[in-house]
């Protein structure tokens, strides 16, 4: 974010050029202490700092950097959100009081029409760059920030604990496609209820026998693929009768531990190729991602 032009009607260099006899009445009547105010709010945003928030850099600093750094990152930039809704409000502050003058003294003899007319001016000018404020007002840098955390979170997170997130399953599966893993990526779906001591359904197990286990070795190994087609062919697979219950979910869940085990570097590659900016990777500030940081307030 570049610092915005502060306008120069509304400093006080050119207020005290062009206030004339409006200076002499008590308290400028609310004018000066309101340019001092809205320039006093103005000076305390870091306009360096936040112009330094920016995808690519954040991008590098994931590698080399813990989550400490984006923590206090993201706290200073929701600092400075602060200051710039403060300066925003003493732009309206100030508004209100210009205005309040070219109200009660716009038709009145007491000040010279230039006078009144510069206030006017100056009325305008601050309601704009309150506008301005409140657009350009740190949300794209605090997203980035807490993006950025959550990316770290994610390449540190164990495979067990992605599988408990699906929200953030379609974007994965993006990357999937392309490494062409959508087998195994299949088997670990169709077995994910085994996690839960829970068996696939049995209408579904002829299916996923037939799609991942009968000649697919790959998916989990010759030693897993050996015991479920045992099972199967024993028909023992499908509606295990209670004394070979526990074996079939050992044999499933066994199965499905080892084929989930080569997306653990899948996931580390997932948080590498996104992009902060892009609204694909708006998942990184879902709320598991984001611990412990404050919940997002924008």
């Amino acid at each position: 974010m570049l610092k915005p032009v502060y306008p120069a009607i509304l400093t006080r260099a050119d207020w005290d050029k062009n206030k004339g006899t409006i200076g002499k009445a008590p308290n400028e009547l609310g004018i000066g202490p309101a340019v001092d105010a809205a320039q006093k709010a103005l000076n305390n945003i870091d306009w360096e700092f936040l112009a330094e928030i920016n995808a690519a850099k954040l991008e590098a600093m994931i590698g080399d950097v813990d989550g400490t750094v984006f923590f206090g990152m993201s706290e200073r930039v929701r600092q400075q959100r602060g200051f710039i809704r403060a300066a925003c409000d003493s732009q309206l502050a100030l508004a209100d009081a210009c205005a309040r003058v070219v109200v009660q003294y716009g038709r009145a003899v007491t000040f010279p029409k230039a006078a009144i007319e510069h206030v006017g001016r100056m009325k305008t000018a601050a309601v704009d760059f309150a506008r301005t404020l409140a657009q350009e007002n740190g949300q794209a840098e605090f997203v980035l920030t807490r993006k950025a955390f959550g990316a770290i979170t994610l390449r540190r997170l164990p495979i067990h604990k992605f599988l408990e997130h699906p929200e953030i399953f379609p974007p994965f599966e993006v990357l999937v496609r392309k490494q062409h893993n959508e087998q195994s990526w299949g088997f670990v779906m169709s077995t994910l209820r085994t996690t839960k001591a829970q068996l696939p359904p049995p209408v579904k197990v002829p299916q996923i026998v037939k799609d991942y286990v009968r000649d697919n070795d790959g998916n989990m190994g010759s030693f897993w693929q050996g015991k479920l087609l045992a099972l199967d062919d024993s028909g023992d697979l499908v509606d295990p009768p209670a004394a070979k219950r526990q074996e079939v979910l050992l044999t499933w869940k066994g199965a499905h531990d080892e084929s989930k085990k080569m997306f653990s570097s899948t996931i580390f590659q997932f948080a590498k190729s996104l992009k902060l900016q892009e609204p694909s990777s708006d998942f990184l500030l879902t709320p598991f991602l984001q611990f412990p940081l404050p919940p997002l307030v924008l």
